[in-house]
């Protein structure tokens, strides 16, 4: 087995063109002939030491071909080593968390669809791509973060997110990445513990980022399912009439880091 993988595996196959130069140098390989003479002093006697230096040069070039068209053919595979190995020379094998913003504001439709179809299919996507060796686990940042499936293989994850909804609430990121940490087993230097966080990223649900450090051994990607510079306004109180006043009331909030200074809201009963 080779130390290294190839790019273009596929083009190994050219090293079976290496027998044709063999093939035409055994083709073209002059034979002796016995012939019949009275008398051989009109002849002269053939250096057979020089015969055999022209038959080792003839067989060197042939072997240099060889390994020129042979490293050509290695060169277009692109070979390459693996980044992640063991001491022991194995690849390491990854402990993937996915840490899934399930709040109300992940129900908005945006540019490319609605924001929670994007993250599933974001999640799909990577637990696609992960080895048999490889776990992943699902955490849910709601009202409250939960572990949803502890670390399983990609198949067993996939099965438990094409039936999670998103809540009606806000969400803790920050609780999620604490979660996170507390399943990886960072002793266990054969593995490599990723977190995906996978949210819209609004203001209410990141607020507490700061005051919760990771370790380093741990590395973060960060996926936004939410479109740029769009603000995200909700209704939190509507008072038609009472006793206190006399007209309709509302309150509306804004959850994202965009101002939203001079908006327009039009309520229809």
């Amino acid at each position: 087995m080779f130390p290294f993988s190839f790019a273009n595996a596929a083009l190994l196959g050219g090293l079976l063109a290496l027998g044709v130069p063999i093939l035409i140098h055994l083709l073209l390989k002059q034979k002796k002939k016995r012939l019949r003479f009275s008398t051989l002093q009109f002849f002269l006697k053939r250096d057979e030491q020089s015969t055999q230096k022209r038959t080792l040069r003839n067989l060197l070039l042939l072997a240099m071909r060889l390994l020129l068209f042979a490293l050509l053919v290695f060169a277009f595979a692109r070979p390459y080593f693996p980044e992640a190995q063991t001491p022991g020379g194995g690849q390491k094998r990854r402990d993937v968390v996915f840490v899934l913003d399930r709040s109300a504001s992940m129900q908005a439709t945006g540019v490319d669809g609605m924001r929670w179809g994007a993250a599933k299919e974001t999640i799909r996507k990577i637990l696609s791509e992960l080895k048999a060796d490889d776990r992943a686990a699902l955490i849910g940042c709601a009202a409250h973060t939960d572990v949803i499936s502890p670390f399983a293989p990609a198949t067993v994850v996939s099965k438990v997110l094409s039936d999670l909804q998103p809540t009606a609430g806000a969400s803790d990121i920050a609780a999620g990445l604490q979660q996170a940490v507390r399943l990886f087993d960072f002793d266990d230097r054969s593995r490599t513990p990723t977190i995906y966080v996978v949210s819209d990223l609004q203001r209410s649900s990141i607020k507490d980022l700061v005051s919760h450090p990771l370790p380093q051994e741990a590395e973060v990607k960060v996926l936004n399912v939410g479109d740029l510079f769009t603000p995200n306004i909700a209704l939190t109180d509507l008072l038609l009439e009472g006793e206190i006043v006399s007209r309709p009331r509302a309150v509306v909030a804004n959850y994202s880091e965009e101002e939203s200074n001079g908006l327009k809201a039009t309520c229809l009963i």
